[in-house]
């Protein structure tokens, strides 16, 4: 019986070093990852890391919470080892030429577009021009109309924004008729709509587009993963019915 137990907690230390942990910085960033007042995590890659999770056995993708300002210095102090569905272009270049860092495939296409109040609609080219123009933001992103400088203050300076930490602040305040416009992700405000129907009679979603993106995944460049293993592992993944009923889940495809 002695032996028998002895061999049970073998097999379970076995299985719990098995799976090499990999923590994937995440931040507010709707639909890819949100969280909900009781701290519940949820999106795009909470479902994608639990899929990925079960679909192979050599990593164990676990979510290490960040925030869009924040997510650098994190990553260079070895908090989190990758982070998936991101730009390259969103502050991460120098980290990239310093060889820590390398980004894999084009996961999803996306981009942000700009919306106003219902009253604009038809008037696109009122968007071309910002001048004089209040402009709803989100903390810590990175804009093209602003050169990617993702800094608040530079963005309050230069331009008539109001820049807080949720795209529903930024939309009530565009349906209240309190900004003239705002700047959403694309997949955020067709999911925003399907959410609250109610308010499409409210928001005009424009032509004009911030800018288009191709998300990648960052992986740590490190002795410790084997790069084109978890490519591997993500590429297969990728080609699954899960991953497929993920991103159908989310309107992204």
């Amino acid at each position: 019986m002695e032996s028998f137990s002895r061999l049970i907690v073998a097999l379970a230390v076995v299985c719990s070093v098995g799976a090499q942990t990999v923590k994937v910085g995440s931040y507010i960033f709707p639909p890819y990852f949100e969280k909900s007042e009781n701290g519940k995590f949820y999106g795009v890659i909470p479902d994608f890391l639990a899929g990925l999770n079960k679909f192979q056995k050599a990593y164990r993708f676990e979510v290490f919470e960040t925030s869009p300002k924040r997510r650098y210095q994190d990553f260079l102090e070895g908090k989190f080892d990758s982070i998936f569905f991101e730009s390259p272009q969103w502050g991460w270049e120098e980290i990239v030429e310093q060889n820590k860092l390398t980004f894999l495939g084009d996961v999803v296409l996306d981009g942000e577009v700009f919306i106003s109040n219902i009253s604009r609609k038809g008037s696109d080219d009122f968007f071309k021009d910002l001048k004089g123009k209040t402009i709803g933001l989100y903390l810590g992103y990175h804009y093209k109309f602003a050169n990617f400088n993702s800094d608040e203050h530079y963005l309050k300076a230069n331009f008539n924004a109001f820049v807080s930490s949720s795209h529903d602040r930024n939309i009530e305040r565009i349906i209240n008729n309190r900004l003239d416009m705002a700047i959403v992700t694309k997949s955020y405000i067709k999911k925003y709509l399907l959410d609250h129907p109610d308010t499409k009679s409210k928001i005009y979603i424009s032509s004009v587009v911030d800018q288009d993106y191709r998300l990648k995944f960052g992986i740590r460049k490190s002795i410790n993963f084997e790069e084109s293993k978890m490519k591997k592992i993500i590429d297969e993944f990728l080609s699954s019915p899960t991953y497929h009923e993920i991103i159908k889940k989310y309107g992204l495809e």
